[in-house]
């Protein structure tokens, strides 16, 4: 940032500079020329500044940045407060887990029990492992040193979990029922990661609106096309996956 009108007028020329240059670069591959950025600006690029730390993992493992209220900084600051406040939040109180629970499959209790088992040896092995891990990081040097494979310690309980139960839907009704009636102060994080692929076939579909082009008494316009809402069934999700890579979003619900 200048702080005098001179410095203002010096680092506007090196952008005007550094345009060029990066005009030259783009070429590079058509030229074969690459302009090399002078020293008296390329000093100014260290340290780098603070939202390279997500532009990669070389980046990542930088100890010094640039802090500058630059728009690129104040914008990943603003995604780092949006992400901190998603990930402690509480959980809600008024949701609805029951949502989750195909009523139509009964769970049997000796199914359940022995799922209960799994769950309560399952929370009393991660807490050991993750002082396991932090005791050999801490022997190491940093956080960064050593890694347990916890995909590994997922996949082992989730196969006991389907030697217990092979029915999926039966599955995801007994663990829901576990994390959030027999254990509602624990984590979800059993549900999930045993059995959250499966959770989306257990919800009963409903209707949602969506939007479908129409010549008259449309509601809005889009592109200088009509559309209104128009009541559907909810679509699968191999359906939304092809209406999302659709280069012609619109075409599906066209009349």
């Amino acid at each position: 940032m200048p702080q005098t009108l001179e410095q203002k007028k010096k680092y506007e020329s090196y952008i005007d500079l550094l345009s060029v240059i990066n005009g030259k670069v783009i070429d590079a591959a058509k030229t074969g020329v690459i302009f090399k950025i002078p020293i008296f600006i390329a000093k100014y690029g260290k340290p780098v500044p603070y939202f390279m730390k997500y532009a990669s993992a070389y980046y990542a493992k930088q100890k010094k940045f640039l802090k500058s209220q630059s728009n690129m900084n104040r914008l990943c600051w603003d995604i780092e407060r949006w992400e901190k406040n998603i990930k402690w939040q509480k959980r809600d109180k008024n949701f609805n887990y029951n949502i989750m629970i195909d009523e139509g499959v009964v769970c049997d209790q000796n199914i359940f029990d022995a799922l209960e088992n799994t769950y309560l040896a399952f929370n009393k092995d991660i807490k050991q492992m993750k002082k396991d891990e932090l005791s050999i990081q801490r022997e190491l040097g940093g956080a960064d040193t050593f890694k347990l494979k916890w995909d590994e310690f997922y996949d082992r309980y989730r196969k006991q979990c389907f030697a217990t139960c092979p029915d999926k839907k039966m599955l995801v009704n007994a663990l829901v029922k576990l994390c959030y009636e027999s254990y509602p102060k624990g984590t979800t994080g059993f549900l999930w990661n045993m059995a959250g692929e499966f959770i989306a076939d257990n919800i009963k579909q409903v209707s949602i609106a969506l939007p479908k082009r129409s010549q008259d008494n449309s509601e809005f316009e889009y592109f200088g096309k009509g559309f209104r809402m128009s009541a559907v069934n909810t679509p699968q999700l191999e359906d939304l996956a092809e209406f999302y890579t659709n280069e012609n979003k619109f075409e599906w619900v066209s009349d």
